[in-house]
């Protein structure tokens, strides 16, 4: 059942992104019309900017944390009670 639920919102969803994409509506697409609105109000271009400008910044975010190394967290007395620990192990 649950196959079937994911089947069916992923073709919606799909269908949904042709149909904004592709079909005329007064001669643009709905998307060519979503364009010229916020083109034309000042105070919905800069949200949309804002809204832009904040995705791109935990993009930009999200790529530096992915590039670094990890980092060695434990302390050195830490180390140390690991060793000791694995030192005391005998193999069977």
């Amino acid at each position: 059942m649950a196959f079937l639920r994911f089947l069916f919102w992923t073709s919606f969803c799909i269908a949904f992104g042709v149909f904004l994409a592709r079909y005329q509506v007064n001669g643009q697409t709905p998307l060519g019309h979503l364009e010229r609105w916020a083109g034309q109000e000042p105070e919905v271009r800069q949200q949309l900017d804002k809204v832009k400008s904040g995705v791109n910044g935990a993009i930009d975010g999200a790529r530096s944390a992915v590039q670094k190394p990890p980092q060695e967290q434990h302390s050195p007395d830490d180390r140390k009670q690991v060793e000791k620990i694995i030192a005391g192990r005998r193999p069977k």
